[in-house]
């Protein structure tokens, strides 16, 4: 705390008026300057000043003010729009899904096929089994099958084992009876490299750009906020 300089005129008889200064540290108590400890007595703390009727540390803010650290708003939790998703990310359609096929063989494969408009430099299916309690969620690579040799349309594909060991671009752990429970996602990119259309669909998509889904699977989340929900 800095000193503080206390000032005072002393009259005595015929004698001339002389201001008094008091050094830091200390104060003028009956024409003698004291120690601040000694005024003020050992039960008060130097450190702070009278608390005043706002009741608040001098070293607190405004008490009318929030943390200034945080905003009033925030409760700690996540957008509930958004839940544990990304950033929104807008999409530039520049290629277009302009239709999708799926069906699944039991037992053997989960078949992804779509048409877009334009050609794509990557494309990538999500499932989620939104139906089952579980919430689990997959991403597999789709691949080219056929393309327009002056870049009008291209034809996508995947194909991925059913009812097996999860693995991305491979095999599914979800088997064909839960087709019923499952949502989608088509997700396709231009040739930046950029998410250029995405579509939900089955289940529940909803779900999926409300935040209610799993995402551990998901890479960049926040582009499924600006798909087409087909159902």
């Amino acid at each position: 705390m800095r000193g503080m300089v206390a000032m005072a005129f002393l009259v005595g008889c015929g004698q001339p008026v002389y201001p008094v200064a008091c050094g830091e540290g200390t104060t003028l108590v009956e024409g003698q300057c004291v120690p601040l400890e000694d005024a003020l007595g050992s039960g008060d703390d130097l450190g702070t000043t009278n608390p005043g009727p706002g009741g608040t540390d001098p070293g607190d803010t405004d008490p009318g003010d929030e943390d200034p650290g945080t905003d009033p708003t925030d409760e700690g939790t996540e957008d509930p729009t958004q839940g544990g998703m990304g950033p929104f990310v807008p999409h530039t359609s520049n290629v277009l899904v302009s239709s999708v096929s799926l069906y699944c063989n039991m037992p053997g494969d989960w078949v992804f096929s779509s048409d877009l408009d334009l050609t794509s430099t990557k494309a990538l299916v999500n499932i989620w089994n939104t139906g089952a309690g579980n919430n689990l969620s997959e991403e597999h690579l789709m691949v080219v099958t056929d393309t327009d040799p002056n870049g009008a349309w291209e034809a996508i594909e995947g194909v991925y084992n059913e009812d097996a060991v999860y693995l991305p671009d491979i095999a599914s752990s979800f088997g064909c009876e839960a087709m019923d429970d499952l949502t989608y996602s088509i997700r396709v990119y231009d040739a930046a490299g950029d998410i250029s259309d995405c579509a939900l669909w089955g289940h529940d998509p909803s779900a999926i750009v409300g935040g209610l889904a799993n995402y551990a699977e998901v890479s960049e989340s926040g582009e499924l906020l600006d798909c087409d929900l087909w159902n």
